[in-house]
């Protein structure tokens, strides 16, 4: 357990390092600041079901996505509702959404109040 812990402070503390400039520059300076510091990890398994949509969390937060994995359209790449974050509207999810296909190192910013989720893994890994 101590090495799992520290992989993922490990982890967490080099996203921080990556993360918190972005976040003040683009919300302002301060916007990443330490009262609300989380970190979480998804691990999709193969043949893992799409999850329900949903937000994170209230106003004022940001989603610091990173995978460790290359995502294609069949291993379960994060579904973003755009503009579901203005108004908390969930409106019609089919009508517009995005699953960006990221690489390892790419960073994806999403405010927590954005409509998304982690679509189904239909490949063979994680």
């Amino acid at each position: 357990a101590d090495a799992k812990a520290s992989a993922f402070a490990a982890l967490h503390g080099a996203m921080d390092e990556v993360a918190r400039p972005v976040v003040d520059a683009l919300w302002g300076d301060g916007a990443a600041n330490d009262e609300a510091p989380r970190a979480g990890c998804v691990i999709s398994e193969p043949g893992a079901s799409a999850q329900p949509w949903h937000r994170d969390g209230p106003d004022g937060l940001v989603d610091v996505f990173s995978p460790l994995v290359e995502l294609t359209p069949r291993n379960g790449p994060t579904d973003l509702k755009p503009g579901t974050h203005l108004d908390g509207d969930d409106g019609d999810v089919a009508s517009f959404t995005i699953a960006p296909l990221l690489e390892p190192r790419d960073l994806l910013f999403f405010d927590y109040r954005c409509l998304h989720r982690g679509r189904a893994n239909e490949g063979a890994a994680r």
